[in-house]
């Protein structure tokens, strides 16, 4: 890079690249914060809203054991609702995958390339396009 003087343009380039990654990666984080948060505080919101509902529409009194078997059913039903959206992406990872490797493995066999075969193009250095 010093020997051509490709250096400050290089320089110009990755700092540019750069400040667009900063600034995906600070989105990211901040989504994956919200998320984070939203999801681990739904039980609690589910759990208020339904007790709330319950308050409101039913006429009979909300009493303490139909308050504590809602406690524990809301608990039980935790692990599995947290573990949905890993399974669902687990399935649609896996279909990718079949689909792939079904398309890979119904493709027709290629000839064998010799070894010693000349390349199509040769390689060729070109400095980066100045900023």
């Amino acid at each position: 890079l010093k020997l051509f003087a490709w250096e400050p343009p290089t320089l110009a380039e990755v700092r540019a690249k750069r400040a667009v990654e900063l600034s995906a990666l600070t989105r990211g984080a901040l989504f994956g914060t919200v998320s984070t948060f939203l999801w681990g505080a739904a039980p609690i919101f589910v759990t208020v809203a339904t007790f709330a509902l319950f308050a409101a529409v039913s006429p009979d009194p909300l009493t303490a054991p139909k308050a504590f078997t809602s406690l524990t059913l809301f608990t039980l039903m935790r692990f599995p609702l947290n573990s949905l959206p890993n399974q669902i992406t687990r399935v649609i990872d896996l279909s990718v995958s079949f689909r792939r490797l079904t398309k890979f493995l119904s493709a027709e066999e290629l000839a064998p390339l010799p070894l010693d075969a000349p390349l199509e193009q040769p390689l060729a250095l070109r400095p980066p396009s100045a900023a």
